[in-house]
């Protein structure tokens, strides 16, 4: 989700992507939250279907972040050494987690531990995982991180046919095999324990350095097929068991694949050359820019505006609209924020 240093070196349709994948992530809390917590927002079965439907629609946000990590970091031209990952991008992610993992920590075990005890445990439930949920990505972020050298090691020296088997490798072995032994309760031990993030990595940076234009129409078939089925499903049965659209799952998988595929192909230029109108790239970068920090402070405002402003979708005589306006809302104040906070030179040199 880290963006790029140089507005000169980003892809306008990057930028956009990521702006799209920020939008997503807050659109599925917002709807999450109010699917999960019934002791601040009280909903009958078809509200549930409403909330689940939204939440598992915006499932391909995280997974198109990870791409783009491959995608940028994993590139050729890029020079990318275990110290620059430590130095540059593990420490930067540490910093994050430390400062808000520590708020959120210190305003979650405040009730039970006392101010000062909160206070002085904060960090240490920060690095935990004793924090708020949605940070798990950070970590995630800097395992990808700590390998990134190696994959990068991998992928330069690479032919394009090896790449390709270990995508397949890994798709097969850490998400299909898992999926069809949920899905018809077996227990075929055919897997390898190379997660997920590891997939969406490599896909990334695969379909960014083999980019195809063929095919695009099929890719947005494919992605709003794969859509529409989500809907169905969730929509007859909110229940469902969830595992089927985790990230790991081969639905969630092409979705985000499929996505993708969209905002590469060959009529895209090199990185600092690719067209796009120089006033809209500018303004894309500026946005995109805020991206990481957004994600870091948007439960900030879902919760503030759901437990203490009481303004939840419920409140509204039409509550699908509602739920529209309280994403406004938490877009609006998200981006704002991390805008504001970004003019801390620390804050922006080395946390957002």
């Amino acid at each position: 989700m880290k963006n790029a240093d140089n507005k000169d070196t980003v892809d306008i349709k990057i930028s956009a992507l990521r702006i799209l994948a920020a939008l997503a992530v807050i659109w599925l809390h917002t709807n999450g939250t109010a699917l999960v917590h019934p002791e601040i927002v009280e909903v009958d079965y078809d509200h549930a279907r409403w909330f689940a439907v939204n939440y598992y629609l915006m499932r391909w946000g995280v997974p198109v972040f990870l791409m783009l990590t491959g995608a940028l970091l994993l590139n050729r031209k890029k020079d990318l050494t275990p110290r620059i990952c430590l130095v540059k991008n593990v420490r930067r992610i540490l910093f994050a987690v430390l400062l808000f993992g520590s708020a959120y920590a210190f305003v979650l075990h405040i009730g039970t531990d006392g101010a000062l005890r909160a206070l002085l445990k904060a960090p240490w439930y920060a690095v935990t995982g004793r924090t708020a949920d949605h940070l798990w990505y950070c970590f995630i972020l800097i395992g990808i991180y700590l390998i990134l050298p190696v994959l990068k090691a991998f992928t330069d020296n690479a032919q394009r046919s090896w790449v390709f088997y270990v995508l397949v490798s890994v798709f097969v072995m850490g998400m299909a095999v898992p999926t069809v032994n949920r899905l018809f309760s077996l227990h075929v031990p055919f897997n390898i324990a190379l997660t997920y993030p590891v997939f969406y990595v490599l896909c990334g940076y695969y379909m960014d350095r083999y980019r195809n234009s063929r095919y695009r129409l099929l890719r947005l078939f494919g992605f709003l097929t794969l859509l529409l089925a989500i809907g169905i499903l969730v929509w007859r049965d909110p229940a469902l068991e969830t595992s089927r659209f985790d990230y790991n799952s081969p639905v969630t998988a092409l979705s985000a694949v499929c996505l993708f595929g969209l905002f590469f192909g060959k009529g895209n230029e090199a990185a600092g050359t690719r067209s796009g109108s120089a006033r809209i790239k500018k303004w894309l970068w500026q946005i995109d820019r805020l991206c990481f920090g957004v994600y870091l402070i948007h439960p900030v405002f879902i919760q503030g505006l759901y437990r203490i402003v009481r303004l939840t979708p419920m409140h509204f005589h039409h509550y699908r609209l509602g739920t529209v306006l309280v994403f406004l809302i938490v877009t609006a104040l998200s981006f704002l924020s991390c805008a504001l906070l970004r003019l801390i030179p620390p804050m922006r040199k080395y946390v957002l």
